[in-house]
């Protein structure tokens, strides 16, 4: 077995004296700004403050109407941005701050930039119902500080989706949308700097996707010609004119498939661009869909597995040393799409070379990787294999409570159980070893070596009501972590 990480640093805990007098200044600042509230426009106002119930408990935060967050359980932990009820929350530090929100608009995958101290998201007319199963979640970019203050819509990017930060800054697709062949595509792709000047990298007809080099100053862009051809290209972010990596033409081949058509899977050390591959006139499948690297220009694409595509829940997990899938393994039952009926994890290495299941039970699916970050060990979740059995709330309830949260050593092959994590849905880890999970439609904590976990905010979703595409449901959508001290 590995040695350990060193135990996370812990500060002080928290004064409830002031934790309390912090929640009556919030409570004052609220009523000197209630006489103005008539003056303020939407989307343009001023984060809104929480007020602690009454009576109150140290450090926890209930919002009349919103979520109840542990506020002392979450210091030293870095920031948390997260959607409770279809509104944007920010914790940072002892501090729960709101997001202002557009009326019709939903708030969708929070992103923190890699120091923490910047935060995007979009605001979608897409409703939290039908966010799952690769529905359109286009929609208005708004930046803010890492501790949510400053918040404020990016003009002129009303029709944008996030790719991720880089060394370069935020990278978007945006409009203006296409009015030809092909219609209703995205046609730029934009590169936000720290100082918001905003950059056109990319003018296509059709911009389909981005993903970031791993050191971040590269993006490999997938784009379509009016003709239908599929080219994968790689720009830097300094501006550089694009190189050409792969090109697939409407009558070319790939394993058997013709009308090739790809979108942009990620981009992995040791492996290459990962592009999913739509043959046979799909323009995009949620069911099962073959994933292909592409480790140099036009160097031969190389098959990994086939898995789920529709960016829904989480499929693939880049490590040091490896890359972690979750395969669909049945064989187009259901067309695959099914995420509790035959979903495996396996472990692809870097040089060519087949996949190997993590572990194989016939009565259990396994999901949602998440590498530490040394690379040495995989989180990932264990579940009951099941067939349809129907999606309503009462049949997500009781498959997501069986969910068993496993550690997997790659260098000593040993498999363990994370004691106290019952339920636990899409982990990730700090690099002190710390674990925050989805369970129970909460955010959990569980802390190096501590013996329970903490719920640090609930709800994400409206009470028993979990949007579902086929069992699969958008947990990474709803939050996102920057992990600090």
């Amino acid at each position: 077995m590995i040695a350990p990480p060193a135990p996370p640093r812990r500060g002080a805990p928290p004064d409830p004296e002031l934790l309390i007098e912090e929640a009556r200044e919030h409570r004052r600042r609220r009523r000197r700004r209630s006489a103005l509230a008539a003056l303020v426009v939407a989307g343009a106002a001023a984060l809104a403050g929480v007020v602690v119930s009454r009576p109150p408990t140290p450090g926890v935060e209930r919002v009349h109407g919103g979520p109840t967050v542990d506020v002392a359980a979450f210091v030293h932990h870095g920031r948390l941005a997260f959607v409770s009820r279809d509104t944007l929350w920010v914790l940072d530090g002892r501090s729960l701050r709101r997001a202002p929100k557009t009326p019709g608009l939903h708030p969708l995958h929070p992103s923190f930039s890699p120091d923490g101290h910047r935060l995007a998201w979009i605001e979608s007319d897409t409703p939290q119902e039908y966010a799952a199963g690769g529905a359109d979640e286009t929609g208005q970019l708004w930046l803010a500080d890492g501790d949510g203050r400053g918040a404020a819509p990016v003009a002129g990017l009303a029709h944008a989706s996030i790719v991720g930060w880089g060394a370069g800054g935020l990278a978007v697709l945006a409009g203006p949308i296409s009015t030809r062949i092909p219609f209703g595509s995205q046609t730029t792709l934009r590169l936000i700097a720290a100082d918001g000047r905003i950059r056109t990298l990319v003018h296509a007809r059709d911009v389909r996707a981005a993903v970031w080099s791993p050191d971040g100053r590269r993006l490999a862009i997938v784009t379509q010609t009016p003709r239908l051809d599929s080219i994968v290209s790689v720009v830097r972010a300094a501006g550089r004119p694009a190189r050409v990596w792969a090109r697939w033409a409407p009558h070319d081949r790939l394993d058997g498939m013709n009308q090739i058509e790809v979108d942009a899977a990620g981009w992995w050390r040791g492996f290459g661009i990962g592009l999913w591959v739509f043959g046979d006139g799909m323009t995009h499948n949620n069911d099962e869909t073959p994933l292909y690297t592409v480790a140099a220009p036009f160097a031969r694409p190389r098959f990994l597995a086939e898995a789920l595509s529709d960016g829904t829940t989480r499929v693939v997990a880049a490590g040091a040393r490896a890359l972690a899938v979750v395969a669909d393994v049945s064989h187009g039952r259901n067309g695959g799409r099914v995420v509790w009926d035959e979903k495996e994890l396996q472990i692809c290495p870097r040089v060519r070379g087949a996949c190997v299941s993590v572990t194989k039970d016939p009565g259990r699916v396994t999901l949602d990787p998440a590498w530490s970050p040394g690379g040495n060990e995989l989180a990932f979740v264990e579940a009951p294999d099941r067939t349809l059995g129907g999606w309503d709330q009462r049949v997500l309830d009781r498959w997501s409570a069986n969910h068993v949260l496993r550690v997997y050593d790659l260098r000593t092959h040993a498999l363990r159980t994370v004691a106290g994590a019952r339920g636990a849905t899409v982990p990730e880890w700090a690099p002190d070893g710390d674990l925050l999970y989805e369970a129970r439609d909460g955010l959990w904590l569980l802390g190096r070596g501590a013996a329970k976990p903490v719920e640090i905010a609930s709800p994400l979703f409206r009470p028993n009501d979990w949007p579902s595409y086929y069992g699969q449901i958008p947990w990474p959508a709803q939050f996102a972590w920057r992990p600090g001290s």
